[in-house]
């Protein structure tokens, strides 16, 4: 058994040396070149499930190869894939069902942050036109900023900046979506 637990690219913990030198030298043979990096920032549910022990250890390194891709378009269509279901005890109350689906909510809507990012590295048609769909979602985080003039509260579209961000990075002319509300939730 590893200390920490260690991805394959589509996420599939491997929990021993050799699954672990077996994609390593797998992975050697299809990749002459070294490839460049991304940071991908797991949800929270997932990577206790995976076995991670602390809010510190959330973050995994990955090259950006086509497996990346393959993993960015799984995280932006189906993260419910990824997040482990609810399991919620009987004898939960009404409130406690609803911090439960809140907090699924938020590692679905993680999972698709973070697949957008990395789907920045491969630029093509059908990448813009997924990020484009992406401008309706209603996923919203909540933020306070403090500032001399008093507080702010509001709602950032978390999805949609994301994606907004990356189609500007890639110099593709679209309409700016609403991307912040500074009103109670929408």
């Amino acid at each position: 058994m590893l200390a920490l637990p260690v991805f394959s690219m589509d996420l599939t913990v491997l929990r021993t040396p050799k699954e672990v030198l077996a994609r390593a030298k797998e992975f050697i043979k299809s990749t002459p070149v070294a490839p460049a990096l991304y940071q991908i920032v797991l949800p929270g549910t997932f990577a206790h499930e995976a076995g991670f022990s602390s809010a510190l250890t959330d973050i995994i390194i990955v090259p950006v190869v086509p497996a990346l891709e393959a993993l960015a378009h799984r995280m932006i269509e189906s993260p419910e894939s990824l997040v482990p279901p609810i399991e919620v005890s009987p004898g939960a109350t009404p409130r406690e069902r609803k911090a439960y689906a809140i907090s699924h909510d938020f590692d679905v809507a993680m999972f698709r942050k973070e697949g957008i990012g990395a789907l920045g590295h491969f630029k093509s048609a059908g990448n813009i036109a997924l990020l484009e769909s992406q401008f309706a979602d209603k996923a919203v985080w909540g933020y306070t900023r403090h500032g001399e003039q008093g507080d702010e509260s509001g709602y950032e579209y978390i999805i949609r900046r994301v994606a907004y961000d990356a189609l500007m990075a890639w110099g593709v002319n679209v309409d700016k979506p609403v991307i912040e509300a500074r009103k109670p939730r929408p």
